[in-house]
């Protein structure tokens, strides 16, 4: 059953999205949070070890593998002694998991038909749908732990087809974060790290839902600081809930709905073999008892076939009576 209540404050944990060029320090910015662990996609944490040597680190290119360090880490966190995940970058981890789909269909195809031509191999609308139900797996582990998380990408150019002088052309019209398109939905604060022509650093922020940095605010120097106010605002009330895994419960849906057009079945079965107004009153209840699993319209479909054969008994009922006392 469906319950509504006043929203609560939790408390929450820092889940941020931080992108860049290449040298705006993004790696150096994460890894300036306490008691970190990077899991490191590109061996670029390395030249960062006597600056942060408490750090614990995990290195892979490997999207399982990456999704085998999150069990660990679920599996450890009491013991681990750590407050923020890293992941660095999490374009890399997106790029890798659709190679990896490819390359499995090349090597299937090429061991049923060795000399079939690669080339032509390219991903299905299945295919992204598979990688998409295991991108936002990962993600939404990620956003269940209870830790700071990091996810560091790469920038890339956004362009736009104009017409410019009557022609249409490719225009650059900005910068976005290189990674799954819906990577940012999935996190509390968004941000590009920029240097400016004299080396200072700033983050330009695109989204805060704790309303502490206002869209197009610029920062000098970001640093874990900075955001210990938000980790302090936001520090009392409830243990922040998790999110459910989307195909965790894609699947309760789907059990949910072959589960009511069992019973909607077994009903109409019922309907069709009732033989008295007694049964059918007893039909009455049992819909009253499920009726929280069917929809409006399904409960609509029941009172209509409640009422044909309410009007089929209570008529061939009357008919009998007629016909007992025509013959008397």
């Amino acid at each position: 059953m469906v319950k509504f209540e006043k929203i609560k404050s939790v408390k929450k944990h820092l889940k941020i999205c931080v992108y860049g060029a290449p040298g705006t320090g993004k790696s150096y910015f994460a890894l300036g949070f306490e008691k970190a662990l990077i899991i490191d996609l590109e061996a670029g944490s390395d030249l960062y070890a006597e600056r942060f040597p408490d750090t614990l680190i995990f290195k892979t290119k490997s999207f399982n593998e990456v999704c085998e360090a999150v069990s660990e880490i679920e599996r450890t966190l009491p013991t681990l002694n750590i407050q923020t995940l890293i992941i660095d970058p999490v374009t890399v981890l997106w790029n890798q998991l659709l190679d990896s789909k490819l390359e499995a269909k090349k090597l299937k195809l090429m061991r049923s038909n060795g000399k079939a031509n690669l080339d032509s191999v390219d991903l299905t609308f299945s295919d992204w749908g598979d990688i998409k139900r295991k991108y936002n797996t990962l993600l939404t582990r990620l956003c269940n732990l209870n830790l700071n998380i990091v996810l560091i990408g790469r920038v890339k150019d956004e362009y736009e087809i104009k017409n410019i002088n009557g022609h249409m052309e490719l225009t650059k019209i900005g910068v976005k974060m290189n990674s799954e398109k819906d990577t940012p939905y999935a996190l509390d604060i968004l941000f590009r790290l920029e240097c400016d022509a004299a080396g200072k650093r700033y983050a330009i922020f695109e989204k805060d839902r704790s309303g502490t940095f206002p869209v197009g605010f610029r920062l000098e120097n970001p640093s874990f600081k900075d955001f210990k106010g938000i980790l302090e605002k936001h520090n009392k009330g409830e243990v922040e809930s998790k999110q459910g895994i989307d195909e965790e419960e894609s699947a309760k849906d789907a059990q949910a709905e072959l589960t009511k057009d069992a019973k909607l079945q077994e009903l109409f079965d019922w309907f069709k073999d009732c033989s008295s107004t007694l049964e059918l009153k007893t039909i009455s209840e049992e819909i009253e008892k499920n009726k929280t699993m069917f929809a409006t319209a399904d409960l609509a479909l029941l009172r209509q076939e409640y009422i044909r054969k309410y009007k089929e008994l209570t008529t061939a009922l009357s008919l009998a009576s007629a016909g007992n006392n025509g013959g008397r």
